[in-house]
């Protein structure tokens, strides 16, 4: 927790520095009530960048993808999903849903829908890096410890969404996910076709047909007048 703190008062005197009492610094008036002087947008955004920054950091000198990879191993021994799947799982704790990913963007394309599936299900079970330390540094003053519980709570979740889609969508199929969304298409594709060649052949049948089928029809009408025509002489 003294982590947390040290970055939560980094990040307070920057945004004091800058933003003024907005951001955390004193003010010039006498404030009546603390509980809302306090700012989301000036005062906990700001520690999302410094984290986004701390972590880009982190992975330029190496330090996170150590620690990514090995859980990525423990989670291709414990589980036995595949390398990209568990790189992208591992990563969503440091680097969040949407920069975890971009890791494996190469191997997107190859993912099956199980696995496709399974990384959506980890990223959205878990507490991204990033805005970590903003929910501790808020929980702080009425949950003590509160980093350590969203730690625990992520790295429980990992396998526990891990487990749900393997549960959920069964990872027995071998096709990669984008030629569900090809087939898909394509059956669209298909039917309309069907449909729109449908209405084309009965067009141009009619176009190939239409003097006989006028003829046809002066030929009723014709008949029609003679008919009526009889039927008055009749009477």
């Amino acid at each position: 927790m003294e982590a947390v703190d040290a970055l939560s008062k980094a990040t307070q005197t920057g945004t004091s520095f800058v933003f003024g009492y907005v951001g955390g610094g004193d003010a010039p008036f006498e404030i009546t009530k603390p509980q809302n002087a306090y700012s989301l947008a000036f005062q906990a955004l700001p520690l999302v960048l410094v984290m986004s920054a701390l972590s880009a950091l982190l992975w330029h000198w190496r330090v996170l993808p150590t620690i990514v990879r090995g859980f990525a191993w423990a989670l291709q021994k414990t589980m036995g999903i595949g390398g990209a799947v568990g790189l992208g799982a591992a990563s969503t704790i440091f680097l969040g849903m949407i920069e975890a990913p971009l890791l494996i963007r190469p191997y997107l394309a190859k993912l099956t829908r199980a696995e496709l599936f399974m990384l959506f299900s980890v990223g959205l079970s878990t507490v991204a890096g990033t805005v970590m330390v903003v929910y501790a540094a808020v929980l702080e003053p009425k949950v003590p410890g509160a980093l350590g519980h969203i730690l625990v709570a992520s790295f429980i979740s990992l396998p526990a969404a891990i487990l749900t889609a393997r549960l959920m969508v069964p990872g027995d199929s071998t096709t990669p996910a984008h030629a569900y969304m090809a087939v898909g298409y394509r059956s669209s594709i298909d039917g309309n076709r069907a449909r729109y060649r449908g209405w084309v052949e009965a067009l141009s049948w009619y176009r190939r047909h239409a003097d006989r089928v006028r003829g046809a029809g002066c030929a009723c009408r014709y008949h029609h007048r003679q008919s009526a025509a009889g039927r008055r002489r009749a009477m």
